[in-house]
């Protein structure tokens, strides 16, 4: 039986969620001590992130369109928001307003580029 890059894609995400809540509920401080070390050094962090969806960007457009990656992007955003729902006030207070574009350039050129590229495909 072989995946596609589509299904081996989804089987790494489904194996991460089970492990991640299996962590959270045996041993919550080792995931969060695993996690102070992911995120120690943000630049590197970063990094490593945009290779990661880049790689899985170029398996998706192998078998869907950037509309329809960006239309499955809300519904993640939306379960996103339903995780993040109770700890919106104390994240709140974690944002500074005047530093927001500077602190996340990175991802706001790559949201920029997508979005472009969303309503390229759309509309020429």
């Amino acid at each position: 039986m072989g995946f596609t890059g589509v299904e081996i894609i989804a089987l790494i995400l489904s194996v991460i969620v089970l492990l991640k809540l299996i962590l959270l509920t045996i041993k919550p401080d080792l995931l969060f001590g695993l996690s102070k070390k992911w995120f120690s050094n943000v630049k590197l962090f970063q990094g490593a992130i945009v290779v990661v969806s880049a790689i899985i960007l170029y398996f998706l457009l192998q078998t869907l369109s950037i509309v329809q990656i960006f239309a499955v992007s809300l519904f993640t955003a939306a379960l996103y928001a339903l995780l993040l729902a109770p700890y919106a006030q104390k994240l709140m207070k974690l944002f500074k307003p005047k530093t927001i574009v500077k602190d996340n350039w990175l991802a706001f050129v790559v949201w920029v580029g997508l979005s472009l590229w969303v309503l390229i495909e759309l509309f020429m």
